[in-house]
């Protein structure tokens, strides 16, 4: 199994970005006699939503934005409002969880059973999808593993992958022979308490 640990959000957004690419199978990459595609990326944390668009490749961003994580109908319409000015092609939304990311269940795109205030049971890809591009909407943990995984562990042979991601608290994300894990709950790499410390350990 390839092991791959990250701690900067800017670095799950770029990651984020890139899953989009791999995973919508609708958007190819360009040719020289097409116009380079648009992709647009979300990552919800519990601090801050970061919105970014790429072009030619996902992870060529070119603009981005910040916003607060504050009530869902404050945040996401002010995302919305931001994507809306751009075109795009394909939307990728990753987000904190626990999540619904089955396509047919009736809460897909859903934050379910989440501890952070007013964000459990949040519609979040209705109100950010345009309806009419590819997405897709998984966990802020398993997007930048998949990415990862076909950024890196896929050409080196590897079928495995986890991604571990330092934030607000310590996410894990996998992808086993090629596909993120879902499960039929969330998964969860566990709940650690982190005493703060004035020492350096290297």
């Amino acid at each position: 199994m390839l092991v791959l640990v990250a701690s900067v959000l800017e670095r799950v957004l770029g990651a984020v970005v890139s899953a989009i690419g791999g995973a919508c199978g609708q958007v190819q990459q360009a040719t020289s006699q097409q116009r380079p595609k648009v992709f647009a990326g979300v990552e919800g944390g519990g601090q801050t939503w970061r919105v970014a668009i790429a072009v030619g490749s996902p992870t060529n961003i070119t603009e981005r934005a910040v916003f607060e994580t504050k009530k869902p109908e404050t945040t996401l319409p002010a995302i919305r409002a931001w994507l809306d000015e751009h075109e795009y092609d394909a939307l990728g939304i990753a987000t904190f969880g626990p999540i619904e990311p089955k396509r047919d269940h009736p809460e897909y795109g859903y934050i379910t059973s989440t501890p952070k205030p007013h964000w459990k049971n949040a519609n979040v890809v209705a109100p950010l999808w345009n309806g009419r591009v590819p997405h897709k909407f998984d966990t802020d943990v398993n997007a930048p593993a998949l990415a990862e995984f076909k950024a890196h562990g896929e050409a080196m042979g590897h079928s495995s992958c986890a991604y571990i991601t330092v934030g607000t608290g310590v996410g894990v994300g996998l992808v086993i022979n090629g596909k993120p894990v879902h499960g039929l709950l969330h998964p969860e790499g566990g709940h650690v308490k982190l005493a703060r410390s004035q020492r350096i350990v290297i």
